[in-house]
């Protein structure tokens, strides 16, 4: 029932964006210009001061944090990726479902999750994962383009990735925590202060982008997707973090949270890129962010 409670502003939120979106009360490019906002300015300040309150001596902790990480994404692809590419379906409609399949909304949607569910003790997971664990971002692009036959530029987008925001700020930030400089209190309580509005305006944001789309396509694909994205990549990593190689608690928990988020509206700029079936991507986006707020609530209750 804490589940629930805590999940439900943010149902609410997304819901008010949702009905602004239908209502045409704002431009439809609005929630594009409040994610550039998000990307550009708010989550790189909020990134720059999430460590702060943190323990210098757990830094060790992110190591295998990280690690465990990549590795199980790593295993997920390349076992859904020699499977999917043999059967008789359409490889461009294959490749619709591998990013979707693993590639979450750990950025937009994680933190909300994170801060609002479990607490502001878990924000530099959150950080780390989404500055470092989405490296294997890149393994789902490039299987994408081998069965599209799209070029996958590995070095354009190592440097594109080098150069975020949010990877620098959270790169800064963890700097600061482990050469132990503190920020001026006047800079930390800007940062808090971009913190505090993310959640709000993210899923306003996703509210509206979600009245612009509709299920069309493959949905037996989209299915799949969110089959793969809520329940097996979670429960394989809930099985590894906890029986196979246990990370510390927080590591587990935020592990297993951020892995069952949604699928992220990032493919669909994947499947523009490599030409893949793009409303298998929308449907899959939708159907799991939906499934979502009832999935989510079992796998937080399994590791609180």
């Amino acid at each position: 029932m804490a589940v629930i409670e805590s999940l439900f502003p943010l149902i609410i939120i997304a819901t008010i964006g949702f009905l602004v979106g239908q209502t045409k009360l704002l431009p439809s490019d609005f929630p594009k210009s409040i994610n550039k906002f998000l990307f550009y300015v708010a989550l790189p300040l909020f990134f720059l001061g999430s460590f702060s309150e943190y323990n210098r001596n757990d830094v060790t902790d992110f190591f295998p944090y990280i690690f465990v990480n990549i590795i199980i994404i790593s295993i997920l692809y390349i076992s859904y990726y020699l499977i999917i590419s043999r059967t008789k379906l359409e490889r461009k409609k294959i490749a619709s479902t591998i990013t979707p399949s693993f590639i979450g909304n750990s950025l937009y949607f994680g933190f909300p999750v994170l801060t609002t569910v479990l607490g502001s003790e878990y924000i530099p997971y959150g950080v780390i994962y989404v500055s470092f664990v989405t490296i294997t971002d890149f393994l789902g692009m490039f299987f994408t383009s081998k069965l599209t036959g799209k070029t996958f530029d590995a070095k354009k987008q190592i440097i594109d990735f080098l150069k975020t925001p949010v990877l620098i700020a959270s790169i800064i930030g963890l700097s600061l925590l482990i050469t132990n400089i503190e920020l001026p209190k006047i800079a930390l309580d800007i940062t808090k202060s971009f913190g505090a509005i993310i959640s709000t305006l993210i899923l306003f944001a996703f509210g509206m982008s979600f009245s612009y789309k509709s299920l069309t396509g493959d949905l037996r694909l989209s299915i799949l997707t969110s089959f793969n994205k809520l329940i097996l990549l979670p429960l394989f990593t809930y099985i590894v973090v906890y029986h196979v190689y246990p990370l510390p608690e927080i590591a587990a928990q935020a592990s297993v949270v951020i892995a069952c988020m949604p699928s992220a509206f990032y493919n669909l700029v994947i499947a523009d890129n490599y030409d893949t079936n793009k409303d298998i991507t929308i449907a899959s986006v939708l159907l799991s962010s939906i499934l979502f707020f009832i999935v989510s609530i079992i796998w937080i209750n399994l590791i609180t």
